[in-house]
């Protein structure tokens, strides 16, 4: 764990601040459109396809890392 001293040092000289809720952006990717069909689950009366991601799914992880991954590195917080 880094020392808060250290962060604060890190993070003197930024203009630009943000809180992302992680969370909130997982269970908000849009399943790609036509891919639908291979999240389908059954209940007793009718399926279901959902139309975003959740926690479950093979490889969710992995494809919510590369849209955060992709979404930071257009961000840049240098001057």
């Amino acid at each position: 764990m880094p020392l808060i001293l250290d962060l604060i040092d890190s993070i003197g000289k930024k203009k630009v601040f943000t809180k992302m809720d992680l969370r909130w952006g997982y269970n908000n990717v849009r399943i790609k459109k036509g891919d639908e069909w291979k999240a389908v689950f059954s209940m007793p009366k009718r399926s279901f396809e959902p139309m975003i991601m959740f926690f479950g799914l093979t490889n969710s992880p992995a494809t919510f890392q590369a849209m955060i991954n992709d979404l930071l590195s257009v961000i840049t917080l240098e001057p």
